[in-house]
C-alpha cells in the first residue's frame, strides 16, 4: 500500500498489503479515490501508519492488533518461525497507533 497511489496513478490495478488486514477502509478509500485532490494525503496517511508497523515484526504486529481490537487473544498466535510479539512491544505498538485507529466492526 505505501506504494499505491503511484501504482494507479501509472495504470495499476491494486496492490498486495499485509496492512489490508487491519486498514481495509483507507486503503480501499484511496483505490477508489485515487484521481481525487486528497489523495496524496490519503497515501500519507497510509504511510505514517505503515510507519508504525515497520518498527515491529509486520506479521506479528498485525495480528497483535486484530487481538487487541477483537478482544481475542487467540488472533495473536503466530507460527513457526514468526514469534509472538512480547507483551512491552504489543503495548508500545498500540500507542505509537494513531488516536483515532480502529478496526471497523471489531470493536
Amino acid at each position: 500500500e505505501s506504494l499505491l497511489l503511484a501504482a494507479m496513478r501509472g495504470g495499476a490495478v491494486g496492490c498486495i498489503s499485509a496492512q489490508a488486514n487491519v486498514n481495509p477502509t483507507a486503503i480501499l478509500a484511496l483505490y477508489h479515490g485515487w484521481q481525487k485532490p486528497d489523495a496524496e494525503a490519503q497515501q500519507a496517511a497510509l504511510n505514517a501508519l505503515r510507519a508504525v508497523y515497520q518498527k515491529f515484526p509486520v506479521i506479528p504486529a498485525l495480528k497483535a492488533t486484530i487481538a487487541h481490537f477483537a478482544h481475542d487473544d487467540a488472533w495473536a498466535t503466530v507460527r513457526p518461525p514468526l514469534v509472538s510479539l512480547k507483551a512491552d512491544d504489543r503495548a508500545a505498538l498500540l500507542a505509537a497507533l494513531p488516536p483515532a485507529f480502529s478496526l471497523s466492526g471489531l470493536e
